[in-house]
């Protein structure tokens, strides 16, 4: 590896970083977080471990006793609300690290480089970064389970096989989007794209499974929740479908972007997010108008993603880049497929478990565009990279879910 790929890796690594403590810092305890923090302080205080934890957007509970644990052990060694996200935290450093080396043995050090600047940079992981919410500890997971499926493309792996069953079983009770990664998997099996031991990957499954028992006494004692489902799921089913599959497509491309939507908005206008603590002073005229200026930047950075997109997933067969790619193409495929059967409307957090995979169209993009001759093809690559750190800074400076950052001045 070059001095200048290794230079700009731990650039980047420590930049984001460093941006997600900031967030942790200035993160607001509130809704949701209070949502997930109640079935954990059981645990906490007296070791007893909750069936569920909190409320789907569907109906009923996210089921098992993984989410109230991984909640609840930070809890138990440091009372205090804003402890759980440390692990979440330190979980999505462990999820990057998982992908760099996947990236670095595979494509090599000026990918790895570009994909770290587009994914560890993206105002979609910063803002996820700092604040207690489920769809923060999906990055974890939806790395194991490239590296899984990278393992078994080749070989019929126990030690893989074990670990994609564990990371299905697992994901299923931090977020309904475990959907997402479980129709990818299977149309990476239809397509003989992975080499599963099917003994190991039930033996996974199982040992994934073991936090669900409390679930199951909780079920065989007749204590389900029962919870009406909101509004929207009493839509029109081919309605819903139709337009899930359509918002799923356009999500994709914006998770390639900087383009991060109503979250930039409400940094130039704190109380449009409607959370449940005062929200922080707005910026002055100029601060929401520069705001609004990156969130219009942001927005023709899809664009790009698009573009990077359609050449990405078209490219002919072949090499250890394709390999990636076919795992890229299975994601959205997954997301497709997930988002035709959802309950609900798709909302961009249903997605984030797709980050990593989004993010390799555009990755590959910068480094042609680096690479070119062309002058105007840096520098549009340059400024794509400008405009997303400007949009994750606006996020950590300015979001009212940082309310502690005071704003954008």
């Amino acid at each position: 590896m070059s001095d200048r790929s290794r230079q700009a890796i731990g650039f980047v690594l420590i930049a984001g970083a460093a941006l997600q403590v900031w967030l942790w810092s200035q993160q607001v305890v509130s809704g949701d977080q209070l949502a997930l923090l109640e079935p954990a302080r059981a645990f906490a205080d007296d070791g007893t471990l909750a069936p569920f934890a909190k409320r789907m957007s569907g109906g009923g509970k996210v089921p098992g006793a993984l989410l109230p644990l991984l909640v609840g052990l930070p809890l138990a060694v440091w009372n205090d609300d804003r402890a759980p996200a440390i692990l979440m935290g330190l979980s999505q450093w462990a999820a990057v690290a998982i992908l760099a080396s996947i990236l670095a043995r595979r494509l090599g050090p000026k990918m790895t480089a570009a994909y770290l600047a587009v994914y560890w940079l993206s105002p979609w992981r910063i803002y996820h970064s700092g604040f207690l919410w489920e769809p923060g500890y999906l990055l974890l997971p939806a790395a194991v389970h490239f590296l899984c499926c990278e393992r078994l493309r080749h070989e019929r792996g126990r030690a893989a096989s074990a670990g994609l069953g564990a990371v299905l079983a697992c994901t299923m009770q931090l977020h309904g989007s475990f959907l997402v990664l479980l129709a990818a998997t299977a149309w990476l099996a239809w397509k003989r794209r992975l080499r599963l031991h099917v003994l190991a990957a039930t033996a996974g499954a199982g040992l994934g499974a073991l936090t669900l028992v409390p679930t199951a006494l909780a079920w065989l004692d007749g204590d389900l929740p029962r919870i009406a489902p909101e509004r929207d799921v009493a839509m029109s089913a081919p309605l819903l479908a139709g337009g899930n599959v359509l918002k799923t497509g356009a999500y994709w491309l914006r998770l390639g972007s900087p383009d991060i939507g109503r979250r930039l908005r409400q940094v130039a206008d704190p109380a449009s997010a409607h959370i449940d603590v005062a929200p922080p002073t707005a910026p002055g005229p100029l601060g929401a108008a520069l705001v609004r200026a990156i969130a219009g930047l942001a927005l023709l950075g899809v664009a790009i993603s698009a573009f990077a997109s359609w050449r990405y997933l078209r490219a002919p067969p072949g090499g250890q880049a394709a390999e990636v790619r076919d795992y890229s193409s299975a994601c959205l495929i997954g997301a497709l497929v997930a988002a035709f059967v959802s309950p609900v409307p798709i909302q961009g957090w249903h997605l984030i478990v797709v980050l990593h995979a989004a993010c390799l169209p555009t990755a590959a993009w910068l480094v042609e565009a680096f690479a070119s001759h062309s002058g105007r093809r840096r520098a549009l690559g340059a400024a794509f990279l400008v405009v997303q750190c400007a949009a994750s800074i606006a996020i950590a400076i300015g979001h009212p879910m940082y309310a502690g950052g005071g704003g954008v001045p």
